[in-house]
């Protein structure tokens, strides 16, 4: 039977119950994943042509993101009334001539090969030209402890030099040259630097025909694109590149080039390397003629501009006299990538990386509009651009704060939160939080609400770094960065919005919205503490933030620097992890086409980027020397990161 209560009765119990309802819940519940999906699809739909910093889609974001901080009550967080903070870059473009030549030359024939064709310049190139005699000299090894000397009784002055890669019986686990390792000696660098010693015109690397490796460079009929014209976006105005000269020229050949130069098949210098790894003794030779070699690389500055691209900023005044001047930051970056490639697709859309970001912190700006009191402090919300290019708009915005730094309380940072990491459904509650030993507040901040949260926090015990909240750490603001892992579709045309799980990333806004509300409430703002100094010494192999498919890598600590025999001070990622051959558990990488590298999420993104492209890794292997490790095609895969 069922009861009817009277009218009266019935308002006194809804005003009851009113009465305990928590306005955060409230709040909290018009965060939802629907709202999530909408949103996303807009940013991350094809008319937004993938956001790129300083194009048409990028401008049309900005304005939609403006224009929903206006609708759901922000403030415009701008200068002079505006919701826009000019980011002032700079766009300069260079173009790179290659005068690259290879010819030789005797009684008769004369042969000319072609630059990315037949030869390509190798990492450490001078750029003399040089002409001299042709010399092999087995694998260009000098190792007194070996016994073992290429150059022996070679007089190679002036000349151009021929060897192998790597070193003698480089896959046999009984080998003297430390098994089936590679030593020092084995490294392009060793053999550059021992032809120099003995004073080379130049030199020519070519596989060694039995290794069983990858070609040392992907031939190509035309001077591949990224290396005749660069533009660059930043700070500073372009200057002329200084087109250094000098050197000794240093090139990767085909074995077919190698062949024609060096009067040999390749069953015969197969039957040579079998000969020098057999008899363990060298076996080197000259051949009649002369070589002719130019690696001149001349790049000029075409032009030079300087563009606005913008933050976008919304701020929620705080609601106690005594407390708005302090102010919390919560962001997202809404650039991407643009366009690329060619075929059926070629917009770069984004959808988690970022419109999943951007999204989340819209959401948890209209929560905050939605409650009738404001928090203590002041909320200002960003929208940054140029992440995707160097952390620019988030660099200058902690040059030129729209509020001060040192009344700044803190930051939380919402960057791809829309997938599982690596795809992988038993990641599906999974959400990595960074930037946790930035302040002592933030762990049992975050723990307090994950129970109400549907997620598993993944505390990540390195901060990959690599979006908008690392200036503000480095600037000694407290951070949070979540962050639900990398995926394929990471920085391709296929991260679409039909990918996102939309619930997911509603869940993770819901959170920080608990988080942020907490912060701008709290007695006390997070006190910072360095997160240097939370930094483990040892890692367990499966713990990494930065681990992809094979390999996991993360900073460098000192205490590792000095163990490896480098200097404290020294920057690199360490290899605490690897199922790869080419890098090792222990392994140093400590540059990148050239480049030092400091960060371990931005290397795995640089590295998840130059799909069907080429990278030359500068390694420290302990006591046993420097090497260079060429990745290319299959060598590039595998290092998608995620968290597991």
């Amino acid at each position: 039977m069922r009861s009817i209560l009277p009218a009266a009765a019935l308002v006194a119990g809804l005003s009851a119950f009113s009465c305990f309802a928590d306005p955060a819940d409230d709040a909290a519940a018009t965060i939802r994943a629907n709202d999530m999906r909408s949103r996303i699809e807009f940013l991350a739909s094809d008319e937004l042509e993938g956001r790129a910093t300083l194009q048409r889609g990028n401008d049309s974001a900005a304005k939609y993101i403006a224009s929903e901080m206006r609708r759901i009550g922000l403030s415009p967080g701008g200068p002079n009334g505006s919701f826009f903070q000019d980011v002032p870059l700079w766009v300069s473009s260079y173009k790179y001539n290659y005068f690259l030549e290879l010819r030789f030359k005797n009684d008769k024939e004369r042969l000319e090969f072609e630059g990315f064709k037949h030869f390509t310049i190798g990492p450490g190139s001078g750029h003399d030209t040089v002409e001299g005699g042709v010399v092999f000299a087995g694998y260009g090894i000098t190792a007194p402890e070996y016994g073992w000397d290429d150059y022996k009784d070679l007089n190679v002055s002036g000349k151009i030099v021929f060897v192998f890669r790597h070193e003698p019986r480089e896959n046999d686990p009984k080998s003297v040259w430390d098994g089936a390792k590679m030593t020092k000696y084995a490294s392009f660098e060793a053999k550059i630097a021992n032809a120099k010693a003995h004073e080379a015109g130049g030199l020519v690397i070519l596989n060694d025909p039995l290794g069983g490796h990858e070609p040392l460079f992907v031939s190509s009929d035309v001077v591949p694109e990224p290396l005749v014209t660069r533009t660059t976006v930043g700070f500073e105005e372009g200057q002329p590149p200084r087109n250094e000269q000098g050197g000794m020229p240093v090139v990767f050949a085909t074995m077919e080039t190698a062949c024609r130069i060096l009067h040999r098949t390749v069953d015969e210098l197969s039957a040579i390397q079998k000969e020098i790894d057999e008899a363990g003794s060298p076996v080197t030779f000259a051949v009649e003629g002369e070589l002719k070699m130019r690696t001149q690389v001349v790049g000029r500055l075409q032009t030079t501009e300087k563009k606005f691209a913008r933050n976008v900023a919304g701020v929620l005044p705080g609601g106690n006299p005594g407390k708005m001047s302090e102010v919390l930051v919560i962001g997202a970056h809404y650039d991407h990538l643009g366009t690329s490639g060619s075929g059926d697709d070629t917009i770069n859309n984004g959808a988690d990386d970022n419109a999943s970001g951007t999204s989340g912190m819209l959401e948890v700006a209209e929560a905050f509009c939605s409650m009738d009191k404001h928090p203590d402090r002041t909320i200002l919300f960003v929208a940054f651009t140029g992440e995707e290019i160097g952390l620019l708009g988030s660099r200058y915005y902690v040059d030129h704060p729209l509020f001060p730094l040192a009344s700044t309380a803190g930051m939380i940072n919402l960057d791809m939160i829309g997938r599982n990491a690596n795809d992988d459904p038993a990641n599906a509650r999974q959400v990595g939080v960074a930037g946790a030993g930035t302040s002592p507040s933030w762990r049992p901040l975050l723990e307090s609400h994950t129970p109400g949260s549907k997620l598993d926090l993944s505390f990540l015990p390195q901060d990959p770094g690599g979006s908008d909240h690392a200036p503000f750490r480095e600037k000694g603001v407290p951070v949070i960065f979540f962050f639900t892992g990398f995926h394929k579709d990471y920085h391709q045309v296929t991260d679409s919005a039909d990918k996102i799980n939309f619930q997911k990333s509603a869940d993770v806004a819901r959170l920080a919205f608990r988080v942020a509300l907490d912060v701008a409430d709290a007695k006390k703002r997070p006190e910072w503490s360095d997160p240097s100094g939370a930094r483990p010494e040892h890692m367990e192999q499966g713990a990494s933030a930065h681990r992809g498919e094979e390999i996991a890598i993360r900073q460098l600590s000192e205490e590792e620097a000095r163990a490896a025999g480098l200097a404290t001070d020294i920057k690199g990622l360490r290899v605490v992890w690897s199922k790869r051959k080419d890098l090792r558990e222990g392994d140093v990488i400590l540059e990148a086409g050239d480049e030092p590298v400091t960060d371990p999420g931005a290397f795995m993104k640089l590295l998840a980027s130059m799909k069907g492209g080429s990278v030359s890794l500068f390694v420290e292997r302990g006591k046993k020397g420097s090497l260079f490790v060429q990745l290319k095609g299959a060598d590039l895969e595998g290092w998608r990161p995620g968290l597991k």
